[in-house]
């Protein structure tokens, strides 16, 4: 995958290439940052409260996680080779989050963020990773999978202080490999990998993790296989027959348990285009819900799935026609609500990572929105700005 100096960002990559995005393309590098208040108050929709432009750089926010009203933090950067893009919500605005010396060093063109819990917050890149235990920093280097790999890539998966893999593909002579290695507090360990590559992945806990081929923007050749790891092995789980490669394009999965899975994707075979697919498994049974058509999308692929903290889902629909298109999705009280197009300005937007607020029904969201002169990065808030 080849980062160009200003990153244009499409929803139509290969799941190769979206598989390096949490801590790559969007994750793009810090110019100087603009003070970033919230907008006034507001109860409405989806809104940008803060905007992030860069002197000279592209930048952009590629993730967020949320812990109470008054913390968050979102990563992105640029792709300049500088500090990454690290920001922090404490109930009074987004700031720059303050980062030792070694931090900055190890996390350079960019970062994302996943965390366990607010003492226990990991940004990192495809090669090093800092962790902040809520009142200080440790740095380290992401195993290398294989020593002649030509590249990898991957995605953190944090479950707790001790608790935490890094899962992903290597390449070897153009070939891909799956890899998974585990984090206990102290030290790295290769462990078994999933039995697919180019895969979406998800977990609840370090028991509770499956990986889906992803076929969104790749060939559609593969049979569609999910595979869990259940704490001692990884295990195939039987897919409906319109989750198969000749019925439907996978683009996301959501893991809450072993027994409460979400995948979302397209159907295929309409005439009109790709309406989103959404698929959920309770117990050992599948329910397979269509979504109603976008008249201004001839695709409309689910390729991001998140909880709402009540119980339903914020979902993003992509699609591979040319250039950043998308409609924010939101299941709740059982029901998929009509696509929501948040104002974002701009040439373009695309929202990458959203957060529901615990103990609020507000949510944060990041992203990216273009201009004549690059991207810009901006922060949404849907609900009332929690503080």
């Amino acid at each position: 995958m080849k980062l160009p100096g200003k990153v244009r960002i499409s929803p139509a990559i290969t799941r190769r290439a979206r598989l390096a995005l949490p801590a790559a393309a969007v994750a793009l590098a810090a110019g100087v940052v603009p003070a970033m208040a919230a907008s006034p108050m507001s109860t409405g929709g989806w809104r940008v409260v803060a905007t992030l432009a860069g002197a000279k750089e592209s930048l952009s926010l590629g993730s967020v996680v949320a812990f109470s009203p008054r913390d968050a933090w979102a990563a992105g950067g640029s792709g300049m080779p500088q500090p990454a893009l690290v920001l922090r919500w404490a109930g009074n605005g987004w700031h720059r989050a303050l980062l030792p010396v070694s931090v900055r060093r190890a996390l350079t063109g960019g970062a994302h963020v996943v965390a366990s819990s607010a003492a226990d917050v990991w940004i990192y890149n495809q090669s090093h990773w800092a962790r902040w235990n809520g009142t200080g920093w440790r740095t380290g280097r992401i195993p290398r999978a294989h020593k002649g790999a030509d590249a990898q890539s991957g995605q953190l998966l944090a479950f707790g202080r001790a608790d935490a893999w890094f899962i992903g593909e290597f390449l070897t002579g153009g070939n891909p490999h799956p890899f998974a290695e585990h984090f206990n507090g102290r030290s790295w360990r290769a462990m078994p990998a999933p039995p697919i590559t180019d895969f979406a992945l998800s977990g609840a806990s370090s028991a509770a993790i499956c990986a889906v081929n992803d076929q969104f923007g790749s060939s559609m050749t593969a049979t569609t296989i999910l595979a869990c790891w259940n704490g001692r092995r990884w295990h195939r789980l039987p897919l409906p027959a319109g989750l198969g490669g000749k019925n439907a394009i996978i683009g996301s999965i959501l893991v809450r348990s072993l027994r409460d899975i979400w995948v979302g994707g397209g159907r295929l075979g309409d005439a009109s285009g790709i309406p989103g697919l959404a698929a959920h498994l309770t117990g050992s049974r599948w329910r397979l819900t269509i979504l109603p058509a976008v008249a201004t999308l001839g695709t409309d692929v689910l390729g991001l799935l998140v909880g709402d903290g009540h119980g339903g889902l914020w979902a993003r629909g992509d699609c591979e026609c040319g250039g950043p298109a998308w409609r924010l999705w939101h299941y709740t009280g059982g029901r998929w609500i009509r696509p929501a197009l948040p104002a974002i300005g701009g040439m373009y937007g695309l929202v990458s990572s959203i957060a529901a607020v615990p103990g609020t029904s507000s949510a944060w969201a990041v992203g990216t929105r273009g201009t004549r002169t690059g991207t810009d990065g901006v922060i949404l808030a849907h609900g009332r700005v929690p503080k």
